[in-house]
């Protein structure tokens, strides 16, 4: 993903790995995969360049990506 301002870019790599016991759940996973993939690329594209460098950066990507997939997926 691209995080662009007026001032410059960075290129942001994310590595994502779920791990599901049940199958059921997997397959829930699997049909939802593009409004998961929608919403993480929705919510990095947010992020500025400059801010990839502060401390705190990946513990706030965290919580906003954790409460943006809390909720409820629907078709």
């Amino acid at each position: 993903l691209t995080l662009q301002d007026q001032i410059s870019s960075r290129v942001l790599y994310v590595g994502l790995t779920i791990q599901l016991k049940y199958e059921a759940s997997r397959d829930r996973v699997n049909r939802y995969m593009p409004i998961v993939r929608s919403r993480i690329i929705t919510e990095l594209s947010d992020i500025r360049p400059r801010m990839t460098k502060e401390r705190d950066t990946k513990s706030a990507i965290r919580t906003t990506l954790s409460k943006t997939l809390e909720l409820p997926f629907t078709s």
